[in-house]
């Protein structure tokens, strides 16, 4: 996989977590795909930023200040041990 999918879900997670959901599923990317843009709430599956998002919110409410960006790369790592053990 390359890098850049990596780094567009964390693009899309941040500005979910920073607008609101409504306003992602309308969200214009014009720095993905570059020279066309990309509407993101018809080309994304929006699980991996629903499920972060909601870390993320679940975390502030209880006062526990994590970054988004601590979200998104654990996330995969600890579903990963839910898995398998």
């Amino acid at each position: 996989m390359h890098f850049s999918i990596f780094r567009f879900n964390y693009r899309a997670t941040a500005y979910m977590v920073q607008h609101n959901f409504y306003n992602f599923l309308n969200w214009f990317d014009d720095r993905a795909w570059y020279p066309l843009g990309r509407i993101v709430g018809g080309t994304v599956y929006p699980g991996l930023m629903i499920t972060s998002g909601s870390i993320h919110y679940i975390l502030h409410a209880l006062n526990i200040p994590v970054h988004i960006r601590d979200i998104c790369v654990f996330l995969a790592p600890v579903f990963r041990f839910l898995i398998v053990n």
